[in-house]
């Protein structure tokens, strides 16, 4: 195929690959679109960008609804379709993370006693 211009090939004859950021946490699950964890097996659902420190705002927005969540900005070549190629989490990572969602269910027993607090305070007068 020929250009208008010696030595110029059009756009999509480039050899250059593109890559884009994605949020990866520490269960190996990615952020979507939807601002949810997931796989990344369907990864056309999966949030990306172009700009770094596009990416690196996103974690620090979605570290402030989560303070034990430790995420990253990664940076992955896409597709054919510009979509991110990522290694999906297994399903134990989801069973975990899954697991690490969920409030205590009721029926999940007791919750431990606090070792540093303070026996209740009796009425000695109330015998």
């Amino acid at each position: 195929m020929s250009s208008h211009y010696p030595g110029v090939r059009p756009n999509h004859m480039n050899s250059v690959t593109h890559k884009v950021f994605v949020i990866k946490n520490q269960q190996g699950l990615y952020l979507s679109k939807q601002q949810e964890w997931v796989s990344g097996a369907d990864n056309p659902l999966l949030f990306r960008t172009q700009h770094r420190d596009e990416a690196i705002n996103t974690v620090f927005e979605v570290g402030l609804r989560d303070i034990h969540l430790r995420a990253e900005a990664v940076a992955c070549e896409v597709d054919a379709k510009n979509h991110p190629v990522v290694t999906a989490a297994d399903q134990a990572q989801l069973a975990l993370a899954e697991a690490d969602t969920q409030p205590p269910s009721a029926d999940s027993g007791p919750l431990p006693a606090d070792a540093d607090a303070e026996p209740p305070a009796t009425d000695p007068t109330a015998d």
